[in-house]
């Protein structure tokens, strides 16, 4: 028998807001790690999907000055980068771009930033995630995006409350507006917790983006949307069982559960079906072959090569989505 309490406080898709994601859009992601998070699920159902091409960025202040840079097509300069601990980095780009190279982290990163401000000038949908309302500046002022374990007397620390947070995210939006008028943008907060200032400043700081991102919402109703991911992971799946071992991070069931929800928001029923048969094909094509023998890798990359000419007869829309997750996944090169 069904018990008759409801003992969970669930919360519900986002009502009349289907059909703003298909898989005719092009999509970007920009913001906190959780973006990786929403954008390697919209890679896997084969959206056509470009995912933080500076990395993670945390603060309002970081993503605003990024999306600046993509908008003016401002490529990296040999002048950016530095060399701590053995690599080269740039202040404005996560340590996966950095490289023992400078040639090699000029390269990397200017390929992602042609990338980012290709599919900014052209998406249809912008999904934006704040991580922090605290960042860090160069002693002279200048914003960094990662401060690549450099000295902590290198940076000063700021703190944003909620207006700083609300002339940020608008003034991002000003920017993104200069070049593409028509995307529908997505706004959420990361329910990743910051704790390394404890937790009471970590709830300050998601109330800081919170309250500023709902004076932005009220300012932009008709082109901006504010998703829920933090109070879903706050209020709904209130438990550490869907946490990662950290504490910190959702686990991959509670990222799964939020994506489930953010499908159901802003999919229609048709893309979600679409979406699934996507998602079946990718995780086929990433099982890896139970013999190494030359024979059966041979035989499994052909039958990779029909599964891919068979499902784009069905569904040729998501050519360029398969054509970049086969690329980035490697999965016709065992």
């Amino acid at each position: 028998m069904k018990h008759p309490l409801k003992l969970r406080t669930e919360v519900e898709p986002l009502k009349g807001r289907e059909g703003l994601i298909s898989h005719n859009d092009r999509i970007l992601l920009l913001g906190s790690c959780f973006s990786d998070n929403i954008g390697s699920r919209l890679e896997a159902d084969l959206f056509d999907t470009v995912v933080n091409p500076f990395g993670a960025l945390y603060n309002p202040r970081s993503i605003h000055l990024a999306i600046q840079r993509l908008a003016e097509r401002n490529p990296v300069t040999p002048e950016e980068l530095f060399q701590h601990n053995g690599l080269w980095h740039s202040f404005y780009f996560h340590s996966a771009f950095s490289s023992p190279s400078p040639a090699n982290a000029l390269e990397k990163m200017n390929k992602s930033l042609i990338r980012g401000a290709e599919r900014l000038h052209n998406a249809t949908v912008i999904i934006i995630t704040l991580g922090s309302a605290r960042g860090f500046t160069l002693k002279k002022g200048i914003v960094v995006a990662n401060c690549h374990k450099m000295p902590a007397g290198t940076f000063d620390e700021f703190e944003m409350d909620s207006c700083e947070v609300d002339h940020a995210v608008n003034s991002a939006i000003d920017t993104l507006r200069s070049v593409n008028k028509e995307a529908k943008i997505i706004f959420t907060v990361s329910p990743i917790r910051h704790t390394g200032y404890g937790m009471h400043e970590n709830a300050l700081s998601k109330a800081a983006l919170l309250l500023g991102l709902h004076r932005v919402i009220k300012k932009h109703p008709q082109s901006a949307v504010y998703f829920p991911a933090f109070e879903i992971m706050m209020d709904d799946l209130r438990d550490y069982r869907f946490y990662a071992d950290d504490m910190k991070h959702p686990s991959t069931v509670a990222v799964n559960y939020i994506y489930d929800i953010f499908l159901e928001s802003f999919t229609t029923a048709d893309t979600r079906a679409t979406a699934l048969d996507c998602r079946n094909l990718t995780r086929r094509m990433n099982h890896r072959p139970l013999s190494t023998s030359p024979e059966s890798i041979s035989a499994e990359i052909d039958a990779r090569r029909k599964m891919k000419e068979n499902f784009l007869r069905t569904y040729p829309v998501t050519g360029q989505a398969l054509e970049e997750y086969i690329a980035n996944h490697q999965v016709l090169e065992l």
